[in-house]
């Protein structure tokens, strides 16, 4: 009994930490998209400004939902609050690369953990 609530324990804190590096990741790539929207000289591509928008948009509303996810396993909004925060400023390609490996890796170990055993369901009496 003692090992299952550890083992679900473990569970959980492998999906409270996979959603977060994966709202924390949306966030960076929604502050990204927003650099991109405001024309910045160094980001120039062909995109219009429209396009830029956008995308800034999608990417916000990405972050938005995954932070609601992230509430649904268990994430505080503190938490969300302070992983979003942060990611907003980690906007350079070697933060990118940091959020993104470890939003996989923390996905890949959530996925790899086995799921909580279900109790068996009653019996049923026929009558």
């Amino acid at each position: 009994m003692k090992e299952k609530r550890k083992e679900e324990k473990r569970l959980q804190k492998a999906e409270v930490h996979a959603a977060l590096s994966i709202a924390g990741l949306a966030a960076a790539l929604a502050a990204i998209a927003e650099e991109n929207a405001k024309g910045k000289p160094e980001l120039e591509h062909e995109q219009s400004p429209a396009r830029k928008a956008a995308l800034a948009s999608a990417a916000a509303i990405v972050a938005s939902q995954c932070a609601l996810v992230a509430q649904s396993v268990g994430v505080t909004r503190g938490q969300v609050s302070n992983v979003i925060s942060s990611a907003l400023t980690r906007t350079s390609t070697n933060d990118i690369l940091t959020l993104t490996a470890t939003a996989s890796t923390c996905t890949c170990v959530s996925h790899k953990l086995p799921p909580p055993k279900k109790k068996s369901p009653q019996k049923r009496w026929r009558s």
